[in-house]
């Protein structure tokens, strides 16, 4: 998959305009973060045929238990390369080893500058170091 000209700027350009935002469901979730960072990465939704989107938290817990018989790790393992923690980079998935109290992966997107793009409802949309990330997270890119 190749990126836009512009990625990086409008990947940052995206990120900051995120960072502070209240979590709501299907706007600010880590899922939806990370989903629209890569359409700002490709000028297109990668997951578009392959992972619903929805508009609030009934509709989020719902598709997280038609998840539950695949993990994200596999999907994204079939339609993304997995890479080592030292070459995630800019535009990398970062994907934290356990899931949240409402069975949703925690999902994040990779920013220049080893800054990662967050967002729970704890700490609302958050831009934090990487090496913050929880032990065990696993990353993706697409080529």
């Amino acid at each position: 998959m190749v990126r836009v000209d512009n990625w990086d700027s409008r990947l940052v350009e995206f990120a900051l305009d995120m960072e502070g935002r209240k979590f709501q469901w299907g706007r600010t979730d880590c899922v939806t973060l990370t989903r629209r960072g890569l359409n700002a990465l490709y000028g297109r939704d990668p997951w578009k045929r392959s992972v619903p989107t929805w508009k609030g938290k009934v509709s989020a817990l719902k598709m997280s238990q038609e998840f539950e018989g695949a993990k994200a790790a596999d999907f994204l393992a079939t339609s993304a390369e997995e890479i080592a923690s030292p070459f995630a980079t800019s535009g990398a998935i970062a994907l934290a080893p356990t899931r949240d109290e409402h069975g949703l992966p925690g999902m994040s997107i990779l920013l220049p500058g080893r800054k990662v793009l967050i967002s729970t409802p704890q700490t609302d949309a958050l831009i934090i170091d990487k090496l913050l990330l929880p032990e065990g997270t696993r990353f993706f890119t697409y080529g």
